[in-house]
């Protein structure tokens, strides 16, 4: 979505946002987001994996998931929302992915 929103030519804004972009919307990630709170004002999240019930296999751990198969967990929109201080504005979802629209208002220091 990072695209999307600073390309103009893409056919989706008519001038580019500034974007933090993340990666996924996993702990880790909202986390490190959180450090820096004055850097957004709004936040559009969104599911990065499909996560089925349940897979039709097992691996030992986690970690070995994670790091061949880029199995990660996203954290859902009212957390992300919860982590960050914002509030969940707009939200859609169906059996598998959801996306979500989070606002944050946040004191801004107006720079001379």
């Amino acid at each position: 979505m990072t695209d999307e929103l600073t390309k103009p030519e893409l056919g989706y804004v008519k001038i580019p946002f500034d974007v933090e972009k993340l990666e996924d919307f996993t702990f880790a990630q909202i986390s490190h987001a959180a450090e820096e709170p004055g850097g957004f004002s709004t936040a559009i999240v969104f599911s990065t994996k499909d996560e089925p019930n349940s897979l039709p296999f097992r691996m030992n751990s986690s970690a070995v998931e994670e790091k061949y198969f880029g199995l990660h967990h996203d954290l859902s929109a009212a957390a992300i929302a919860q982590q960050l201080g914002g509030d969940l504005v707009w939200q859609r979802s169906d059996e598998l992915e959801w996306a979500a629209v989070l606002r944050f208002h946040r004191a801004v220091e107006a720079m001379r």
